[in-house]
């Protein structure tokens, strides 16, 4: 295998077994009981919103400077949680939310998304510095 920053072939596996557990998680909870049959493309698009929904909670605990992790307690936490423990919250948090909902989607969609990231870090590798020269 190419460079891609060390990563050896065993780093992409283990993100393969990782997004199987999102995804059995996931079913386990009842997120994929109304989807049996599959997705169609306007639920596609709903499962994405909800990625970007993850992404735009994290830059709200931005906003606000809150720290990259930090735990909440209320009593609608308690409620939900059926052992009692804080709630975790933060951008690290909400970036992880939305690595979850994205390795659950494609294990669903049957995308093998550790072989999706190396084939996009490999190429990335290519690319010049700075590519189209955008300021962000």
């Amino acid at each position: 295998m190419t460079n891609i920053v060390g990563a050896t072939i065993e780093h992409f596996i283990g993100l393969k077994r990782v997004a199987a557990q999102c995804h059995a998680t996931a079913k386990a909870k009842g997120w994929w009981d109304k989807y049996k049959n599959g997705l169609d493309a306007d639920q596609t698009c709903a499962k994405i919103a909800l990625i970007h929904s993850e992404l735009s909670e994290g830059l709200e605990e931005v906003r606000v400077g809150s720290p990259h992790l930090y735990f909440k307690h209320t009593e609608e936490t308690v409620a939900s949680v059926p052992s009692g423990d804080p709630k975790p919250e933060g951008l690290g948090i909400e970036l992880a939310d939305a690595a979850i909902r994205i390795f659950d989607l494609a294990e669903f969609l049957g995308i093998d998304i550790a072989e999706m990231i190396r084939i996009k870090m490999q190429y990335n590798e290519t690319r010049s510095h700075r590519h189209g020269g955008k300021a962000l």
